[in-house]
């Protein structure tokens, strides 16, 4: 009777031990859910896994939130497709395609989201498996909206410079007077074209006062 008991406590025991493990994994698991969702949220990158073949899919949550897609609907590629900006939805059909016949994928498209409106994202997928023949992709997209808006204005801002300096090129040119900045100290000198023509140096020179 007594090794009997003895055992029924050891049992009692170690299952007490393998639930207060299972609540510490347990625990342990949603903070590492948590961080991983804050961490998506702060780079504007969500997750997926894909069977596009029959339009099979998991979403994060912030997949959810850039696509601005209620969490409650199914993920489907035609909840994505919906968004998508009507310029780029020729590239995003294509893709789409392309992972049906097993190819990753890496490629900007637009979506137009209620709220935020327009938006540029990278989307980045590969293949992980392959199921009954089907290919099984993992992937994230990205909002890059913020950096692809300051690379045109960028773009945008250096088109309107070269305009001016040809401006002011010709400018010079036709009134015959050169412009120029000259670190006295230095002896450092910047020369504009026609200073070079009106002086007959190769531009090539390096200008000092001697």
């Amino acid at each position: 009777l007594i090794d009997r008991f003895t055992k029924l406590t050891g049992i009692a025991i170690d299952r007490a031990q393998a639930d207060a493990a299972l609540q510490i994994s347990e625990g342990e698991l949603r903070a590492a859910l948590a961080q991983l969702s804050e961490g998506q949220r702060l780079n504007k990158t969500g997750s997926f896994t894909a069977d596009l073949t029959i339009d099979q899919h998991q979403w994060s949550d912030e997949y959810y939130r850039i696509f601005e897609i209620d969490p409650a609907t199914p993920p489907r590629v035609q909840a994505v497709r919906d968004r998508v900006h009507p310029d780029d939805l020729a590239l995003f059909d294509a893709e789409i395609q392309r992972g049906i016949e097993g190819h990753g994928a890496d490629f900007t498209f637009r979506v137009v989201t209620p709220t935020a409106g327009l938006k540029y994202l990278r989307g980045v997928a590969h293949l992980i498996d392959t199921v009954a023949g089907r290919p099984i992709f993992m992937g994230t997209v990205q909002d890059i909206t913020d950096s692809k808006l300051a690379e045109e204005a960028l773009r945008a801002s250096s088109a309107e410079l070269r305009r001016i300096n040809m401006q002011l090129t010709d400018a010079h040119r036709l009134s015959r007077t050169g412009s120029f900045t000259w670190d006295v100290l230095a002896d450092d000198h910047a020369w504009t074209e026609e200073i070079y023509r009106l002086f007959e140096f190769d531009p090539d020179t390096k200008v000092d006062m001697r």
